[in-house]
């Protein structure tokens, strides 16, 4: 788990799928992520949407395709 939070806080973005920025293991990489692109890809809205950078909300099968091309 160490690894893992040292890899996000190092990270250039990070993309969160299919979860909301209120899960616990979301906040617990991203407690101390320094970059200013965390993006959300999930299908239903969150209050806590709010604290992401960039948020699109539809399903991640659906968006992923597109923006890895």
């Amino acid at each position: 788990m160490t690894e893992a939070v040292n890899a996000c806080e190092d990270a250039d973005m990070i993309l969160a799928l299919g979860t909301n920025m209120y899960d616990n293991m979301v906040k617990f990489c991203t407690g101390n992520y320094k970059g200013g692109r965390l993006v959300l890809i999930t299908k239903e809205e969150h209050y806590m949407d709010k604290y992401a950078d960039y948020v699109i909300h539809d399903t991640v099968c659906e968006v992923l395709p597109k923006i890895i091309l």
